[in-house]
């Protein structure tokens, strides 16, 4: 029996080195907060401003009311009550539906939709318009360019990703689905 041991003995590894320690990171600046309460902050996206980086702004959701625009020492330049806005996301410099500049957009619980805002090169933004979302209660969200046409991608919780490729401020054709 004793051998039996001291051979198990001989096979355990050696216990593992314990992690090294995490470093402490602290913020340099905090945006104001949110104006609704509990777990509505979320998703911010940064956009850079043309000419002088120092005035590039942090769009940020408020999920219970809409998009809060904050310079980047974090205060609150403008709201836009546009709802239950999730996640939202930006693009520069790209052309659709005769449209060309920098756009914004984020999904919408409040009407199942995405909501496009349009970004001035003075920061000044603005809600354009919506397009409907296939997928009830939207949450997960972003932009992207593939092939060159503005696409956005809209998820939900139970992992379905739905593909619209942008035509106007009020239309999009769903290009994808994944299930």
């Amino acid at each position: 029996g004793s051998c039996a041991a001291v051979l198990a003995a001989g096979c355990a590894s050696p216990p593992a080195p314990p992690p090294p320690p995490s470093p402490a990171v602290t913020a340099s600046a905090e945006t104001d907060p949110v104006a609704s309460l509990e777990d509505a902050a979320d998703d911010p996206a940064i956009w850079v401003h043309p000419d002088d980086p120092a005035l590039s702004l942090i769009l940020g959701t408020d999920k219970q009311a809409g998009l809060n625009v904050y310079r980047l020492d974090g205060k609150l330049v403008s709201f836009l009550p546009s709802g239950q806005v999730n996640n939202v996301d930006l693009r520069q410099q790209v052309s659709f539906g005769g449209f060309a500049g920098d756009i914004a957009a984020a999904s919408n619980r409040s009407d199942n939709s995405v909501t496009l805002y349009t970004i001035a090169p003075d920061g000044a933004v603005a809600e354009a318009g919506r397009f409907a979302s296939a997928i009830v209660e939207p949450y997960g969200f972003c932009l992207g360019l593939p092939g060159g046409v503005l696409t956005a991608f809209v998820t939900h919780k139970t992992g379905e990703v739905v593909a619209y490729a942008l035509l106007d401020f009020s239309t999009a054709r769903e290009t994808a689905r994944i299930k």
